[in-house]
């Protein structure tokens, strides 16, 4: 128990600084998100419509009275320009609520590795081998998320690149962590 609670604490850990050094330190996420011309005219128009707080696909098929059909959708493509807005109308930069819930979330990554490690036993009887168990856990991730927003919402291929890099980073480190605390399940 000891060992588990020890290896989520540590996992948790490297994982949450690992985020900080790849959002704060290196240059890869900068590159792939864009600074929006105007920003301030978008935001004052956001703000002037009075915008709850959502994520807003554009251009919309909804309209007032339902859905449009889906040629005339088609249409309202044409010559359009599109994108993915998610909208806070007040949110603080960086608050202590961040942190926490990205700390818990780190935790609580660094539980479930551990126990799915405990659950493939001795399968994977090798410490390489469960570093790789847990690296791959990103692949599934990447394919389950972000693929499908590059596929289905236009995400540059530069941003779903860098954020198949840095999980990949992430799991790695992580799964270099939870192989060394994994408990093998008691049969």
């Amino acid at each position: 128990m000891k060992k588990s609670i020890l290896g989520t604490l540590l996992g948790g850990a490297v994982l949450f600084v690992w985020g900080m050094v790849s959002w704060t330190f290196l240059p890869w996420h900068d590159k792939v998100m864009g600074r929006l011309p105007n920003e301030q005219l978008v935001m004052d128009v956001l703000k002037a419509n009075e915008t709850k707080k959502g994520v807003y696909f554009f251009p919309s098929d909804r309209t007032e009275t339902g859905r449009m059909d889906m040629k005339e959708y088609q249409e309202k493509f044409k010559d359009a320009p599109s994108g993915l807005i998610v909208y806070s109308p007040l949110m603080c930069a960086m608050s202590a609520r961040h942190f926490v819930v990205s700390i818990a979330r780190c935790l609580v990554l660094a539980f479930l590795t551990l126990w799915l490690l405990g659950m493939v036993g001795e399968r994977v009887p090798t410490y390489f081998g469960r570093v790789m168990v847990v690296t791959s856990m990103e692949l599934v991730v990447w394919f389950a998320v972000d693929l499908p927003y590059w596929n289905w919402f236009g995400f540059p291929l530069g941003y779903t690149i860098v954020s198949l890099l840095d999980g990949f980073v992430g799991f790695f480190l992580l799964g270099i962590v939870s192989a060394k605390f994994a408990c093998k399940r008691e049969s």
